[in-house]
């Protein structure tokens, strides 16, 4: 969307791929915190558009609260190859 969300096709037809509570990257998991909730509501959801030229976008979403995280760690993967919406989070 022209603000940067994804719309709900997106968010209502994603996959998780990793609890937060799993995540290597310490200040994330603290961001996600700070958003609400507990850190095991959070997940990394994936949606792919399919096929080898799809595109695969990654966002965190908490399925308690409904919320969507675009902050940190977004991406989108075009046929194999991330396209960082962010910076990565500094370790």
């Amino acid at each position: 969307m022209p603000d940067g969300t994804l719309k709900s096709e997106v968010t209502n037809n994603s996959k998780p791929i990793i609890n937060a509570f799993n995540l290597d990257n310490a200040e994330l998991k603290s961001v996600l915190t700070e958003q609400g909730g507990n850190l095991s509501d959070w997940n990394k959801m994936s949606y792919s558009t399919g096929g080898s030229k799809g595109i695969d976008v990654h966002c965190y979403y908490n399925s308690k609260t409904g919320q969507t995280y675009y902050g940190i760690d977004d991406n989108s993967k075009l046929g194999g190859r991330y396209l960082q919406t962010t910076p990565p989070a500094k370790q």
